[in-house]
């Protein structure tokens, strides 16, 4: 089973609802465990879109690909393990929406992620990344970022650590090459190459090099497979948004994943526990 859409449950009896739910403890947690921002284990944002995505493509049972728009991400899952809380996403076809919210054996319920969820007809083109990447003006080492990553309380493990090569071009452009990716572990978009493309947006980003940005929102994406040897092209649209596109090194390769108005907001401190009452 997928490791975020682990088993289909009863949705109330609200019609047209599908709800999914995944233990934390398990694949789930093996899967984001090396997500570690400020000494906690967070879930990706680039985990509740690999998410939707499943759960709308389970729903209908007749394609892998969607498109997912206005998604916000509301509040920030702390992982710990061992532990009783599951994470759920409830997919409503006939409002073509989508809500992933975690929940206890007490049934306190805690919503992170909510957007639009639609079908994805023809796979987007991602841009020319080998283009890009002859053009660039300069070249930034891998662990450059990832330093000052970690200075900022962003410490990565080595699974979210996708990224061997850096090119930033002309124009608000960068180009990302990324470890060869030969196990999915269940998923179509893993999200630790989707948040790879995603930590390359930082190249590109104005403003304070020592805040610590999440994602805020994405306009929309479109999600489909990402596998074998990838790369990852960001273009700055504004101060704090970007669009990404995630897919294989190759001239007029189809986009394994789009986005476009990704944008950030600072992480503010916080003492909240995994999970608070509505």
């Amino acid at each position: 089973p997928h490791p975020l859409v682990q088993e289909s449950v009863d949705a109330a009896a609200e019609v047209g609802v599908t709800k999914f739910r995944s233990p934390i403890a398990g694949s789930l947690y093996a899967l984001v465990s090396d997500h570690v921002v400020q000494d906690r284990v967070v879930f990706p944002g680039a985990g509740y879109l690999e998410m939707a995505r499943a759960a709308r493509c389970a729903t209908v049972n007749d394609t892998a690909r969607a498109m997912l728009r206005k998604t916000y991400f509301l509040q920030p899952l702390f992982l710990q393990t061992p532990t009783d809380v599951v994470l759920s996403c409830e997919v409503n076809l006939e409002k073509e929406s989508f809500e992933i919210f975690s929940s206890d054996v007490e049934q306190e319920r805690t919503v992170h992620c909510a957007g639009d969820v639609l079908a994805l007809g023809e796979v987007p083109t991602a841009p020319d990344a080998l283009a890009v990447r002859e053009q660039s003006g300069r070249t930034l080492e891998p662990a450059t970022l990832y330093d000052a990553f970690r200075r900022i309380g962003l410490e990565y493990g080595s699974a979210y650590r996708p990224i061997t090569n850096i090119w930033v071009g002309h124009g608000g452009l960068a180009v990302a090459s990324m470890r060869k990716r030969s196990n999915l572990f269940g998923t179509r978009v893993h999200p630790a190459d989707l948040d790879g493309a995603l930590q390359l947006t930082s190249v590109l980003a104005e403003g304070s090099s020592d805040e610590t940005r999440l994602p805020f929102m994405v306009a929309e994406a479109a999600l489909s497979t990402a596998s074998g040897r990838i790369g990852a092209v960001v273009e700055r649209e504004g101060a704090n948004t970007s669009s990404v596109w995630l897919s294989r090194m190759t001239i007029g390769g189809k986009a394994g994943a789009q986005l476009r108005g990704f944008e950030t907001r600072v992480l503010k401190a916080t003492t909240q526990p995994v999970i608070r009452r509505d």
